[in-house]
């Protein structure tokens, strides 16, 4: 919870409820994949990231490390196309800065309804991703 608010990000605290209702199993999961992250990127100075979706609660999450530069932009954009190509409803995000100390920095999230879009499916297309099926 105090990594999110560090973020300074409005409505941190609706996103630690989201988080909260994580299944307890998610919840460590995403624990250790982000100590594994945090840990990958700093022995090779190199961005890294993990995404998980919990289909009960139609929402996904994001784990960025990252230059802090790059995260303001990156994030937020990564977890609309993730939410998308999911069909998710809801999207979480947490960005690490590659060269601070602490947890999260940037959060990120989308909670609009999911539609199709041909805009979004060109840039998936783009990235090489595979589109919602």
């Amino acid at each position: 919870m105090e990594s999110l608010k560090a973020t300074g990000s409005p409505g941190y605290t609706d996103v630690a409820g989201i988080l909260l209702d994580f299944s307890p199993a998610l919840r460590t999961e995403i624990g250790r994949r982000i100590v594994e992250t945090v840990e990958s990127a700093a022995k090779d100075n190199k961005p890294h990231d993990f995404s998980v979706v919990d289909k009960e609660s139609a929402c996904g999450f994001t784990y960025m490390v990252n230059a802090a530069s790059e995260l303001k932009n990156k994030l937020p954009s990564y977890c609309k196309l993730k939410k998308y190509q999911t069909k998710q409803e809801r999207w979480l995000g947490l960005g690490k800065d590659i060269t601070r100390s602490g947890v999260a920095h940037v959060a990120a999230w989308t909670f609009d309804p999911w539609e199709p879009s041909p805009e979004l499916d060109a840039i998936l297309d783009t990235l090489g991703w595979a589109r919602p099926t």
